[in-house]
């Protein structure tokens, strides 16, 4: 036969206060730990949404995108106007 959680619970006033006040010291810790976690866990997701839609800078090749500087060939080309003038100095006759 089970018994039921009032009859459980003493008589004396007193110690009924404490039994109250044990479990509330109970509750509270509960809630700090798990406020904790929620705040940690915020914290968390926020630097991973940062990570994955914050701003970038670009970045240098690496092993997954080794032909990044291929795209300042051009640009590279274009700045140097002194080879475009030997080409034409020795094309004119």
């Amino acid at each position: 036969m089970t018994m039921r959680s009032d009859e459980l619970l003493p008589d004396d006033l007193e110690t009924l206060r404490s039994v109250v006040a044990h479990e509330r010291a109970v509750h509270r810790t509960a809630l700090q730990t798990r406020d904790a976690e929620i705040e940690r866990l915020r914290e968390q997701v926020r630097l991973l949404l940062a990570q994955r839609f914050g701003r970038k800078s670009e970045k240098l090749a690496t092993e997954e995108a080794p032909q990044l500087p291929l795209f300042n060939e051009a640009e590279a080309e274009a700045a140097d106007p002194s080879e475009e003038a030997a080409e034409a100095a020795e094309e004119t006759p």
